[in-house]
């Protein structure tokens, strides 16, 4: 017969065997619910594309505002910049315009003025209103304090016998668009195109030009910026 194996010692076998399953059991049931590639949650696919059609956008948009502002740079590169110091604005011009301000002798002022002439020439100065000459065309820029042009004549004030309505000119001016209703006036056999360009400050812009000079003219004006 063999030996019997003593109570004590059989019952601490037996919870060493069930300790050891048990540890089994649970380390099975652990690997089991583990995060794996394919459980792990992922984005959906609409999400992604919309993100990168986003990143896409925006870097499109951005690579657009750097190309226009390339443009700009390179449209007035080589051309100079007038600046106003009184009435706080800038032009850019090209060779070949000169440029002028209002002159004492130049100057009125309305009946109620108490002012002397000298005295108002001296409070609104000369570059209350500006003019630029540029082959046979011509700029004039009043500042708000002559918006009716009760200092100093700063525009046309009428127009000839043979002028006629001519086409609209829209300008571009510190990104607010602007349509000028304009009027074609012949003076001494030639065709001047006329308008007036009217900010809400009271500043205003009258250009004449003169055939071909069109273009040069609007992006004299285009360039006036406020400082």
């Amino acid at each position: 017969m063999g030996k019997k194996i003593p109570t004590g010692v059989g019952i601490a076998i037996v919870a060493i065997v069930a300790g050891v399953v048990g540890l089994l059991v649970w380390s099975n049931q652990a690997i089991q619910t583990q995060p794996t590639a394919q459980n792990l949650p992922t984005a959906p696919q609409s999400s992604l594309k919309g993100q990168v059609g986003n990143q896409n956008m925006a870097q499109n948009v951005s690579q657009n505002q750097a190309a226009v502002q390339n443009i700009e740079t390179d449209k007035y590169k080589d051309w100079a910049t007038y600046k106003n110091d009184v009435y706080k604005y800038q032009f850019r011009y090209p060779d070949g315009v000169k440029i002028s301000e209002a002159k004492l002798n130049e100057f009125s002022k309305p009946l109620e003025e108490k002012m002397s002439f000298e005295q108002v020439y001296k409070k609104y100065t000369g570059k209350i209103c500006v003019t630029l000459s540029y082959k046979s065309s011509m700029i004039l820029i009043s500042a708000p304090a002559n918006k009716t042009f009760d200092y100093v004549l700063c525009g046309r004030s009428g127009v000839g016998s043979e002028a006629k309505a001519g086409k609209s000119e829209t300008f571009i001016i510190g990104g607010e668009k602007y349509t000028v209703e304009t009027i074609d006036d012949k003076d001494e056999g030639v065709v001047n195109h006329w308008g007036r360009v009217k900010f809400s400050d009271g500043t205003s812009i009258d250009f004449s030009s003169s055939p071909g000079e069109m273009e040069t003219i609007r992006e004299i004006i285009e360039s006036y910026q406020k400082i």
